[in-house]
């Protein structure tokens, strides 16, 4: 499975948003133990790489149920967490939609 963590064009379905998800937050926990130590820094790196890879993935998971990209803007505010939670449960456009059409899977 070829997946392309810094693009927001085309569409993902649910279970590689789940696997991005869980990469993010394997992550996250390796860099808030880091926080505490004298490699912190990396701490803030993380946080940085996180936001930009999360942008876009939640983007292309928008895409794929046919809704805009910029609704992705909404994780940047607390309550607009649950958006990642929700686009779990949500199923994708069968078939083209405006952004994609889907990927053909083995």
């Amino acid at each position: 499975m070829k997946m392309n963590l810094l693009t927001y064009k085309g569409r993902i379905n649910k279970l590689e948003y789940l696997l991005v998800q869980v990469l993010l937050l394997v992550g996250g926990i390796v860099a808030f133990l880091l926080a505490f130590t004298q490699y912190g820094v990396i701490s803030l790196l993380y946080l940085l790489v996180y936001y930009i890879i999360n942008l876009m993935q939640t983007a292309r998971r928008l895409h794929d149920i046919n809704t805009s990209g910029w609704w992705s803007l909404l994780i940047l505010i607390p309550i607009g967490q649950l958006l990642i939670i929700v686009l779990f449960f949500i199923k994708g456009t069968e078939g083209p939609n405006d952004f994609d059409h889907p990927k053909i899977t083995p």
